[in-house]
Parts: structure tokens; C-alpha cells; sequence
């Protein structure tokens, strides 16, 4: 019998070894998936302070009537504010991030990040897509450590926010929408 027990007694700290390399693995994903929540929810706070930057440029004292030259001024605005809350070392030079039109992608200098704004919007869902903005501000290859190994080493993490004015008889409200 003693010499049976001999025999087993390995076997104990074996699946003791192989339970713990599992479980630092699971801890290690978890950590990298919290890292990509925590960085969407900083992208989108981010993004709602520019939608919400932008839209505000939507109106005329005078006029309910969006203009080129209102859009132009709320993408303005709006890339303003990104470049000034994500750090970006200056100014967006690059082609896409040209206000005349909708801006996609565009890369911000001196960060990892691609950002777009859009008026009229193109996913309001309620509010008038005329008097809307929206703004998503992405890492395109968020780097992960343990991901990586299960065949999932960049993600995409994007924050997107709809910001737009609804209209009262003498005021407009301005709403939010992730």
C-alpha cells in the first residue's frame, strides 16, 4: 500500500502547477479586456465633449436652416476639441481632416488615435440628422499582452457619441447620444 501512495504523490502539486498557469492566464485576459473597456469609455467621453462642441455651432438666432458654412464651422469645432483633449502635438495636416467635408479617420499628430466627425449625421436615431454631429474616436490596434496568444493580439476600440439640437417654440435643446 505504502509503495502505491509513493508513486501518487506528485501528482497533487502537477495539477496544482497546471491550475495556477491557467488561472494567471485567465487574470491576464481579463486585465487586457478591462484595459480595452477603460480606454472605449475615455474615448467616449471624449467624443461626447466634441459632438457636443460641434453641435452647438448647428444654429442661427434667426434661422432653423443648417448651412454649409454652420457644418464647416461645427467639424471645426469639434476637431478642435479632439486635438486639444487627446494631446495631439498639432494641428491634423493630413488630407482626411479636411472640415469642408465629413472627416474620416483622421489621424491625430503625436497620438495613436483616428477620428471622424460627420454632420449631418448618419446614425441619429432621434433627433434630426440635419442638426446633428457625430464623432467616434478610435485606437485601430489597441496592443494586447495575453490576447495575443489566443489569436486576438490588436482590437478595434472605438467611441462613438451623437450629439444634436431639438427644437422647442423659442429654444433648442441640445441632446446626447452614445
Amino acid at each position: 500500500m505504502d509503495r502505491c501512495r509513493r508513486g501518487q504523490m506528485g501528482q497533487a502539486l502537477v495539477l496544482l502547477v497546471l491550475l495556477m498557469t491557467l488561472m494567471l492566464a485567465m487574470l491576464a485576459f481579463a486585465l487586457d479586456v478591462s484595459r480595452a473597456y477603460s480606454l472605449q469609455r475615455f474615448e467616449r467621453s471624449i467624443a461626447d465633449a466634441a459632438a457636443l462642441a460641434g453641435a452647438q455651432d448647428l444654429q442661427d438666432l434667426n434661422s432653423r436652416a443648417v448651412t454649409n458654412p454652420d457644418r464647416q464651422r461645427a467639424r471645426t469645432h469639434a476637431l478642435a476639441t479632439l486635438t486639444s483633449a487627446l494631446g495631439a502635438t498639432g494641428a491634423a495636416t493630413d488630407p482626411a481632416c479636411n472640415v469642408a467635408s465629413d472627416i474620416v479617420d483622421c489621424p491625430l499628430p503625436g497620438t495613436d488615435y483616428l477620428v471622424s466627425v460627420k454632420t449631418p449625421s448618419p446614425t441619429c436615431v432621434h433627433c434630426d440628422p440635419d442638426h446633428a454631429v457625430q464623432v467616434t474616436v478610435r485606437v485601430p490596434s489597441l496592443e494586447l499582452t495575453v490576447a495575443g496568444f489566443f489569436g486576438q493580439g490588436q482590437w478595434n476600440v472605438p467611441g462613438t457619441s451623437v450629439a444634436g439640437l431639438t427644437f422647442r417654440s423659442k429654444y433648442a435643446i441640445q441632446t446626447l447620444r452614445p
